[in-house]
């Protein structure tokens, strides 16, 4: 995760709320800055936590409908060839424990 994911998710108009869980920070000091921006011009909407022992492999976003598998990083979205595939809301249930149990450990990055 860089500065470049905060650009991707400033498109997300009208969202509430965003979690991103990550293993790995680039530049983590300017990204941290970047996050404090991020938060004052949009409300405060994303909340970032670093994953222990680096047990998060896959990239997928969770929304309230189902939720989507990315073949590439979302910094990378868009840059090469890269698929997403949509789940529906049956993955979503199998999936929420275990993202649900992967935050609740995670460090949060302020």
């Amino acid at each position: 995760m860089d500065k470049k994911t905060l650009a991707i998710l400033a498109c997300c108009k009208g969202t509430k709320s965003i979690k991103l869980l990550t293993t790995k920070v680039h530049e983590e000091t300017s990204f941290l800055h970047a996050l404090k921006t991020f938060n004052q011009q949009h409300s405060g909407i994303l909340e970032v936590r670093r994953a222990p022992n680096a047990k998060v492999h896959d990239r997928y976003i969770i929304h309230d409908n189902g939720m989507l598998f990315l073949g590439p990083s979302l910094n990378n979205l868009g840059m090469k060839q890269g698929i997403v595939v949509e789940l529906g809301i049956g993955m979503r249930s199998s999936v929420m424990p275990s993202y649900k149990d992967f935050w609740d450990k995670a460090t949060p990055l302020t």
